[in-house]
């Protein structure tokens, strides 16, 4: 929410804001004519709890499961990386070795 002002600002038309976590606190004020005149959406979203994130993570660990990794570039091959991202002919994690 502390940054609301400036995100609405360089929203485009027709735009959606998604908040995601918080960093400066549950209480903000949202500037709504701003908003309103870009015809912007405003989304929140959660991602859970430190005890669902503690269940998954014992989950995970119980079942041995892995991700699964379609490739692995070195930093000085990261342009490379985002290319076969783009291109969405990956199946799994791209991952990149620092």
């Amino acid at each position: 929410p502390g940054n609301l002002p400036q995100s609405i600002s360089a929203l485009a038309v027709d735009g959606c804001i998604s908040l995601i976590g918080v960093l400066t606190g549950w209480a903000g004020e949202v500037p709504t004519a701003a908003l309103m005149t870009k015809n912007g959406r405003l989304s929140g979203i959660t991602v859970g709890s430190q005890e669902d994130q503690a269940n998954m993570i014992d989950a995970v660990e119980a079942h041995d499961m892995q991700p699964v990794i379609d490739k692995t570039y070195s930093l000085a091959e990261l342009a490379d990386a985002f290319r076969y991202q783009e291109s969405q002919q990956h199946f799994g994690k791209i991952c990149v070795s620092l």
